[in-house]
């Protein structure tokens, strides 16, 4: 490790509105330092004058440690704070590591990304044998967006929610860590002064003993007192010698159960990082599933999504289309003019972008238009799914 504390580059470091009363907080830049050196994940410093906030970072796919070196790899971080702690006048940022604090400019404001507003409920479809009047006015064409990206959020929110529960539970450790260490250097102090006072008895004692002999061999008059002190003496040096053994069986048990404890938190440590590990690959295939959406055109994502549904050959459940249609592709409800295997109102089939009736369409065409309306509405325009 090196003798002086890394250095941070700061690249770029900005404030974004992140909605429900909070921001996102994106820093990035370079750890320069003499040598290669893996740091622990930063944690960003708030100071409002009154007191210091500590935020960890959010779950990404970079490295939450950065390699800090001659020559570093950019290291990039978000952190989401309440938006009342970011509202006063007077704020200080900083980055702190194990090695230091460093400071951080004011972070620049940026635009939040605008989200496509959710279409309105579709009229429902009639059922084959239950006839319907199709509605006068259709409603505008809604935008369909990929289904899978709110799973992800929510993903991520959970993965928050999780590593707080985690930071709590390591915390309330250190400090039942913390209290037992003190324990044990109560006890510590108490052995040693048991064997203080042991050490003591020994050396008078032996003192007395000494004084005793001498009396014998000069005939003193204080023979007798000499040896009621001896006595005594003695059992004094029984009864620290007893609160000696006392400390050393009670220092004795506060080890093994602090060796019980230590093994638990390793094991709840190796528990808890399995769980982020596991949840991380899952946010990683999520992401990669949102990525593949936006590169493919909308109907390829389209049947994407209605595959992910899990409804096999059919763009909706099985039971519902067996229900509308019995599976007939040409099958017309001549009271309100639904068609198709999906049963769709011809002015929802327009809506969607169809071409003609619905039940003179080609079965790719139906499944498309019945995934699209899913999507957007779930099962709430087909009778048979009441």
């Amino acid at each position: 490790m090196s003798g002086r504390a890394p250095e941070f580059e700061v690249e770029r470091f900005e404030r974004v509105p992140a909605g429900g009363g909070t921001a996102l907080l994106r820093v990035a830049g370079r750890w320069r330092a003499d040598s290669r050196e893996r740091l622990p994940p930063p944690l960003l410093l708030i100071d409002d004058g009154r007191r210091s906030h500590r935020l960890a970072a959010l779950p990404g796919p970079d490295d939450a440690s950065p390699l800090a070196g001659p020559d570093p790899a950019p290291w990039r971080a978000a952190f989401s704070a309440p938006g009342a702690l970011l509202g006063g006048g007077h704020l200080a940022f900083a980055l702190e590591t194990s090695r230091g604090i460093v400071d951080l400019p004011k972070p620049k404001e940026a635009a939040a990304r605008s989200r496509k507003a959710k279409p309105s409920p579709l009229p429902p479809v009639a059922r084959q044998t239950a006839p319907t009047v199709a509605p006068s006015q259709p409603t505008p064409e809604p935008a369909v967006a990929p289904a899978r990206e709110p799973v992800a959020l929510d993903a991520l929110r959970e993965e928050r929610r999780r590593r707080e529960t985690a930071e709590r539970a390591a915390e309330q450790r250190r400090q039942a860590m913390a209290a037992l260490e003190q324990r044990l250097e109560a006890e510590r102090r108490l052995r040693g002064a048991a064997e203080q006072a042991a050490r003591e008895t020994r050396d008078e004692l032996a003192r007395m003993r000494a004084q005793t002999q001498e009396a014998l061999r000069s005939g003193d008059r204080e023979t007798h007192e000499l040896a009621e002190r001896v006595a005594f003496g003695e059992q004094a040096r029984t009864a620290a010698e007893e609160q000696a053994r006392v400390a050393r069986e009670e220092i004795a048990a506060a080890r093994a159960e602090a060796e019980v404890r230590a093994a638990a938190l390793a094991s709840a440590r190796s528990d808890q990082t399995a769980s982020l590990t596991e949840l991380q690959e899952q946010m990683n295939g999520w992401e990669k599933d949102v990525e593949k959406l936006e590169r493919i055109p909308e109907p390829e994502a389209v049947e994407e999504v209605a595959s992910w549904n899990g409804f096999g050959a059919w763009a909706i459940p099985e039971a519902i289309v067996m229900c509308e249609s019995g599976g007939n592709f040409s099958a017309l409800n001549s009271s309100s003019g639904a068609g198709g295997a999906y049963q769709i109102l011809p002015s929802t089939w327009d809506l969607y972008g169809g071409k003609g009736l619905p039940n003179e369409a080609s079965p790719d065409e139906q499944h498309r238009i019945a995934a699209m309306i899913w999507a957007d509405s779930g099962p709430s325009p087909w009778v048979c799914a009441g």
